[in-house]
């Protein structure tokens, strides 16, 4: 990430911090690190904007993530789901930035 974006997620943090209490900045912190920022990589291997990527990132991490765990937690327990689903996104997102770098 960027020094911007990583400037904008500290305040978010922060500001879930003092708002919301402990619980708040743990919600946040989880939608940040589950939901966008496997989309966030994703989508920042193309041609978009800054704020797109961040518009896009949320969206795309709403549905899409949600959908493949819920998928996923009739295989496993819903915490194994979890983590597969972020760790399936990180190798698209590895695997797409290997195939558009050759």
């Amino acid at each position: 990430m960027k020094t911007y974006d990583a400037v904008i997620a500290v305040l978010v943090l922060g500001f879930s911090l003092v708002v919301f209490g402990i619980t708040g900045f743990r919600t946040v912190a989880g939608a940040l690190l589950l939901f966008m920022l496997p989309f966030y990589l994703i989508l920042d291997l193309f041609e978009l904007k800054r704020s797109e990527k961040i518009a896009f990132s949320f969206l795309l991490g709403i549905g899409l993530f949600s959908a493949v765990c819920y998928y996923l937690g009739f295989l496993f327990g819903i915490r194994t789901a979890i983590i597969a689903t972020f760790l399936l996104l990180l190798a698209v997102w590895l695997l797409l930035r290997k195939f558009r770098a050759s």
